[in-house]
């Protein structure tokens, strides 16, 4: 054993004597005059110590290739830009607000935060702000005594005090009721909880990653959002893009999730036709990533051929393009799903039948009949006959 390994020891060994020590004064009420927020710092200074402890001695070791870190799926400049912030954000232990649309993966960076930071062997504890009652509250975060109401019949440990020298992850701050902000706000200015039906005082010491795709400074203007809790989150902030604005990405995003669509349902190789790749490309994808990996999934499960046709596609999304393409204000008919594929696909081609089939995956002869039942013009999709 090396000597740099053998202080490591003996200085870890010490702070678990502090941690002990320190949980014997919490349990006789604070000990020997010490107060609460004695303990409660002195309790921050040993978790500081103990990460520090644990630290390799090159400072932050990089994520492991399964990590989130190392999920963030694309090469594009957006893309490089938010990895570099997170490898600038996640050394420094301090709280952190993600701002972004729905969808955009905040909760996939939060966990590349944690765990490319000094609390990385701590626990990555996510919750929903908006999911909570305010009667469900102090429970779920305080956790609660045996018999303290009805139905408690057992100690329940609360989310703050499971993140404890870990992460709390906050999803969706902004529907955060007055009560949880208050509580919240409390627990983050004094480190201390206390479970329901108990009078002891317990001490955490956590950080604290929260998102949100609201507009929290309008929330605080309009007094809906308590400006002093802003203030405690926004200590360090990214916003995500969104994919609209990383086209580049989209590309290796759907090979990623095509691959992993096969893995799930043990699907044979499959392929994006070239029709279809440019179709995902034009599309605007509001609902973002998340909306991507749910096309990918819907068409790996619906095509029955090696190659992944417009067919094989949702309906709405094929419409969306479709709206896209017609004069502003013109009146929107209601088509079929096969027969807006047909009309797309002749768009593609520039009115030409034998390769708008192909787009599809079609013979002629059934393209050609399903025009004939559909009454779609014979010059339909030609460029010369648009206005």
């Amino acid at each position: 054993m090396s000597q740099d390994q053998q202080l490591k020891g003996r200085l870890l060994a010490q702070v678990r004597q502090l941690e002990d020590l320190l949980r014997g004064w919490t349990d006789r009420q604070h000990g020997e005059g010490l107060t609460g927020a004695d303990c409660n710092r002195l309790q921050q200074v040993a978790g500081h110590l103990h990460r520090l402890a644990e630290a390799p001695a090159g400072g932050i070791e990089p994520p492991a290739a399964s990590s989130p870190a190392c999920m963030l799926i694309g090469e594009g400049p957006a893309m490089s830009r938010l990895r570099n912030l997170i490898g600038r954000i996640a050394p420094r232990d301090s709280n952190v607000l993600i701002l972004g649309d729905s969808g955009t993966g905040k909760e996939l960076v939060a966990r590349a935060i944690h765990t490319s930071g000094p609390r990385r062997h701590g626990r990555f504890v996510a919750m929903d702000c908006g999911a909570l009652s305010d009667t469900l509250l102090e429970s779920e975060l305080f956790g609660h005594r045996r018999g303290a109401f009805t139905g408690a019949n057992t100690d329940r440990v609360g989310l703050l005090e499971e993140a404890h020298d870990g992460t709390l992850f906050l999803d969706e701050l902004a529907n955060a009721s007055p009560a949880f902000q208050t509580r919240l706000l409390r627990v983050l200015q004094e480190g201390e909880i206390r479970r329901v039906g108990e009078n002891r005082t317990r001490f955490v010491d956590l950080r604290v990653i929260a998102a949100t795709s609201g507009d929290l400074p309008n929330l605080v203007r309009e007094g809906r959002f308590r400006g002093d809790l802003y203030y405690r989150i926004n200590v360090l902030a990214l916003t995500l893009p969104p994919l609209c604005q990383r086209r580049e990405d989209i590309p290796t995003l759907l090979s990623h999730f095509l691959a992993e669509m096969e893995a799930r349902h043990a699907l044979p190789p499959r392929r994006f036709s070239a029709a279809v790749l440019e179709i995902l490309l034009r599309y605007r994808w509001p609902g973002n990533v998340r909306e991507l990996r749910n096309v990918v999934e819907r068409a790996a499960l619906m095509s029955t051929a090696v190659e992944i046709t417009p067919e094989d596609l949702p309906v709405e999304l094929l419409d969306d393009l479709l709206r896209g393409d017609s004069e502003e204000g013109a009146p929107i008919v209601t088509k079929t799903g096969e027969q807006r594929m047909i009309e797309h696909a002749l768009l593609e081609a520039n009115g030409e039948r034998t390769r708008a089939a192909r787009i599809i995956g079609w013979p002629r002869s059934k393209l050609y009949r399903r025009l004939h039942s559909y009454a779609i013009p014979s010059g339909f999709g030609r460029k010369a006959q648009q206005p």
